[in-house]
């Protein structure tokens, strides 16, 4: 029996500032009729959960082309497997301030250039460095945020703790209905 793991898949652009607006149920569908198992969505932002076989780098080709097909539009997609993103969240440099005051921008390749530390606004948001995501800690909140993201950035989307916290909760009972 081929070993299948759980995917969490982040959209870049979804149903936010009226950009691409799709229907979660849509984007289910769509998972479903590519072939992942177990696939739902998480609030109406872009978040899905699957279960594949396939590796990370072959299931975004899979997913964009499939979307770019539907749609019409290149939506853009980071993709986390569940160990990763328990390890984001166990990794959280501020874990001690509000989770909604902390977003991790989620990148595809892995950050080589600590130059995006400059990017912070002096007294204001906080960023560090992780592997392929950025943690950054807004005090006044991300809707107040002027942080702007260099454009080596803008393949990557954001998603704040409590949402990742939630995605994380959502794969631990797919993997406990799965093996029972």
């Amino acid at each position: 029996m081929e070993s299948k793991d759980i995917f969490i898949i982040f959209l870049r652009g979804i149903n936010v500032g009226g950009n691409i607006m799709v229907s979660m149920r849509d984007l289910v569908q769509i998972c479903t009729d590519l072939g992942f198992e177990n696939a739902r969505s998480y609030l109406n932002s872009g978040n899905l959960i699957i279960r594949s076989s396939i590796p990370e780098v072959n299931l975004r080709e899979i997913l964009e082309t499939g979307l770019f097909r539907k749609f019409g539009k290149k939506i853009l997609i980071t993709i986390r497997n569940a160990v990763e993103l328990e390890q984001i969240i166990n990794s959280n440099p501020f874990s001690v301030q509000k989770g909604s005051q902390v977003g991790v921008m989620m990148v595809n390749d892995i950050i080589e250039d600590m130059r995006i530390i400059e990017f912070g606004i002096k007294g204001k948001e906080e960023i560090i460095l992780g592997n392929r995501e950025i943690y950054v800690y807004y005090p006044d909140g991300m809707g107040r945020s002027t942080l702007k993201w260099p454009k080596r950035f803008t393949n990557g989307t954001i998603r704040n703790i409590n949402t990742l916290t939630k995605l994380v909760s959502i794969t631990k009972e797919m993997t406990y209905q799965n093996s029972s």
